[in-house]
C-alpha cells in the first residue's frame, strides 16, 4: 500500500513527482508486485463550487500516478480535507444527509473512472455533523458501487473519544464491499502537554 500524496511535490496549482516516486516505482517493478494506493487529501466529502478545480486536477494527478504503478484500487477517507475553500489537512466530517452523500458518490464515481476500483475508508472523526449512529448507513451510500476500507483502529479511536459503539458500527456495514482492513494506528497522548490534561487516543 502507498500514499500517493506522498510521491507528489506540491507547487502552486502543480504537481511532479518527487525523489520518493521514481524510487518507489523502481522498487515495485523490481518485485513485480501489485500495488494499492490510499490518499488523505482527494477530499471527496467537499461540496463547494470552488472546489472543482482543484479536484479534477487530483484526478489528473492520480491518473498519472496510476499510470505508472497500475494500482489494484484507490482509497481516500470518508469526510473532507476542504472546507469551503480552506485546507485542513486531515480528514473533518460531512453533513449525513442524503444529498452530501450522493454528491461524494458522484465524486467516488469519478475517481472510478480513472482507477477502476476506489473506496473510502472509516475515519476517526473528531466530532459529527449529525447523528454518529448513522455514519454506518450513510457511508454505505456515500460508497454504492464501490469498496469500504475499513479501519479497525480508526473506530476504536472513535469509540473512547466519542462514545461511539465499534461493533454496532461494523454491524451497520455491508461487509461484502469492504475491500482492505487497517488494524493499527496512533497510540495514547501525554495528558500533561494538552490544555485539558485529559488523555485522549
Amino acid at each position: 500500500s502507498r500514499k500517493a500524496e506522498t510521491c507528489w511535490r506540491f507547487g502552486g496549482p502543480e504537481m511532479r513527482p518527487n525523489g520518493f516516486y521514481r524510487r518507489n516505482l523502481d522498487f515495485v517493478r523490481s518485485l513485480g508486485v501489485p500495488v494499492v494506493a490510499h490518499g488523505v487529501n482527494l477530499s471527496v466529502g467537499t461540496n463547494h463550487p470552488a472546489d472543482e478545480g482543484r479536484f479534477s486536477r487530483w484526478l489528473d494527478w492520480i491518473a498519472q500516478t496510476h499510470g505508472d504503478f497500475n494500482f489494484l484500487w484507490y482509497s481516500d477517507h470518508f469526510g473532507q480535507t476542504i472546507i469551503g475553500e480552506e485546507f485542513v489537512a486531515l480528514p473533518m466530517p460531512t453533513p449525513l444527509d442524503d444529498e452530501r452523500m450522493e454528491k461524494m458518490r458522484a465524486r467516488l464515481d469519478r475517481l472510478a473512472g480513472v482507477v477502476g476500483r476506489v473506496g473510502l475508508e472509516t475515519t476517526a472523526m473528531p466530532f459529527w455533523l449529525g447523528d454518529p449512529e448513522s455514519e454506518p448507513a450513510a457511508l454505505t451510500r456515500a460508497t454504492a458501487g464501490h469498496h469500504i476500507v475499513l479501519d479497525l483502529h480508526n473506530l476504536h479511536v472513535m469509540g473512547l473519544s466519542g462514545g461511539l459503539d465499534p461493533s454496532a458500527f461494523v454491524a451497520g456495514l455491508p461487509l461484502e464491499r469492504v475491500v482492505e482492513i487497517h488494524l493499527s494506528g496512533g497510540s495514547l497522548s501525554d495528558p500533561e502537554w494538552l490544555p485539558s490534561r485529559t488523555q485522549w487516543p
